[in-house]
């Protein structure tokens, strides 16, 4: 019996580990995503800036 909950413990670490990993990975894509978004309009932003000779100094 002790080995049977041995057992079942290991699994349910084993899935907790999967979700965690899984959670960061979600994560990391999440977090790269919102970067190139925030780059790509900061790019934008200087190309407008050039266009119109707007300086925000």
């Amino acid at each position: 019996m002790v080995f049977i909950a041995a057992l079942n413990i290991s699994y349910e670490l084993t899935q907790e580990k999967a979700k965690t990993r899984d959670y960061a990975a979600s994560m990391e894509q999440r977090i790269r995503m919102l970067q190139q978004t925030i780059e790509q309009a900061l790019l934008d932003q200087g190309r407008i800036t050039e266009k119109t000779g707007q300086n925000f100094e």
